[in-house]
């Protein structure tokens, strides 16, 4: 049995009633990119590849 539901890009835990939305989430992620990239600081640290 699976702690979790998927379904069309959203993702929901029923342990702890977690929603996570694939497109909000990846909104927020360029939110986050965007300013680093048009200052010319290159990727934030958390989004760089190792």
């Amino acid at each position: 049995m699976t702690s979790h539901t998927r379904g069309f890009g959203v993702l929901v835990f029923k342990t702890c009633k977690t929603l996570w939305h694939r497109d909000v989430n990846a909104s927020k992620n360029m939110m986050s990119i965007a300013p680093s990239i048009w200052n010319q600081d290159g990727h934030p640290t958390a989004f760089q590849r190792i």
